[in-house]
């Protein structure tokens, strides 16, 4: 996923509007702020409060990641407008 899906140039513009950050597992003080991790790679969205708005488990193409990040705005919007 970090080659094709994450270093695609669509993927990689629609990402310029977040943080993200990359945490290694193995290192325990990456994680200990992080929700419990079930799988790799994990995805998650978080508020600056680090609270999850959306997260997910799993390998996605570039044309589904795109998707769901899209779907995942979505979300936030219309949470924003309630």
């Amino acid at each position: 996923m970090k080659h094709r899906t994450l270093g695609d140039e669509n993927v990689q513009k629609k990402l310029k509007s977040y943080i993200t950050v990359k945490v290694m597992r193995e290192n325990e003080d990456d994680v200990k702020d992080l929700p419990i991790i079930y799988g790799v790679p994990s995805i998650f969205f978080m508020t600056p409060e680090k609270e999850v708005i959306e997260s997910v488990v799993g390998y996605f193409n570039v044309e589904d990641f795109l998707s769901y990040i899209s779907d995942v705005e979505k979300k936030i919007l219309k949470a924003k407008s309630l």
